[in-house]
Parts: structure tokens; C-alpha cells; sequence
């Protein structure tokens, strides 16, 4: 930028701001801070509104009959899903109307729970419990010596 530039740009600027006057840039720049505090509290509030239909959303935990979409959402499957899951008899359902599917809470509880596959620590801990009864039932074959055979020995 040139030296003529930047006075012709300060001169635009000293202009301008006669043009407003002082106590109207002064005016000016107070409101631009009043709409900036504004959009922040806005921003906020569009956070905690965000938050409470995420809660509204969740608040099924708390009904005891759930319908196809919060069933969808309490198992973390597709709306298709639940249909399939009921089509096929997965899972226990209410038709009261013979049209509106309702599952009870607890009994998806219950359907969550059929399948459970055991941590390696009670794998590990069962296998104990069945060699130490092995060991009382037929003494303790574990601890024994193996007798070497013929072609081992050569």
C-alpha cells in the first residue's frame, strides 16, 4: 500500500466518523456489544434446549411400557429392527389395540440379558473349581510324575 493510499483511507475514515458524529459511533459500538452478550446467552440457551430433548428423549428409562421407536432407542436398533425382532418372536410385545406395539421395559431387560458371555477371569475361575473336584474325586492326577514311555526314553 502507498503513502497516498493510507491517507486517502484515513481521510475516509475521519469522515466517516464525522459523519456519525461522536456519540453515535460511540452509540453504535455499545449496541454491537449488546447484540454480541445476546447471541452468546442465545447460544447458550440453544445449548440447554438441545440438552432437554436429549433428556426428554431418554425419559422412557422411566416408563415401564415402551412403544417401537423408544424400544429402538433403549436397545440401540433400527425401528426395522424391532419389527424384525417381533415379527420373528425375538422378543415378547403388547398389541392392547391389535395395532400400536408396546414392549415392557423389563422384559427387554431380560431379552438384553439371554445371551451373556462369561469374562476370561470366570472362564479361568470355573476351570479351577472343575480341576479341584477332578483332583478330590480321583486324587490328583495333575501332580502325578508322567511315566516316560519306551520311545520317549531312547
Amino acid at each position: 500500500m502507498t503513502a497516498q493510499e493510507s491517507i486517502d483511507i484515513m481521510n475516509k475514515v475521519e469522515n466517516f466518523v464525522k459523519l456519525l458524529g461522536g456519540g453515535e459511533l460511540e452509540h453504535i459500538l455499545k449496541r454491537a456489544e449488546e447484540i454480541e452478550a445476546f447471541s452468546r446467552k442465545l447460544n447458550s440457551l440453544e445449548t440447554l434446549l438441545s440438552h432437554m430433548r436429549i433428556i426428554e428423549r431418554k425419559a422412557y428409562v422411566l416408563k415401564e411400557y415402551l412403544t417401537i421407536d423408544e424400544a429402538a432407542d433403549y436397545l440401540g436398533v433400527s425401528k426395522s429392527r424391532v419389527y424384525k425382532m417381533t415379527s420373528f418372536r425375538e422378543v415378547n410385545y403388547y398389541k392392547p389395540n391389535g395395532k400400536m406395539v408396546y414392549f415392557n421395559r423389563n422384559e427387554l431387560n431380560d431379552w438384553i440379558c439371554r445371551n451373556r458371555v462369561a469374562s476370561q477371569e470366570e472362564i479361568d475361575e470355573k476351570a479351577r473349581r472343575q480341576a479341584n473336584r477332578y483332583n478330590m474325586q480321583h486324587g490328583s492326577a495333575f501332580t502325578k510324575p508322567r511315566k516316560k514311555d519306551n520311545h520317549e526314553a531312547k
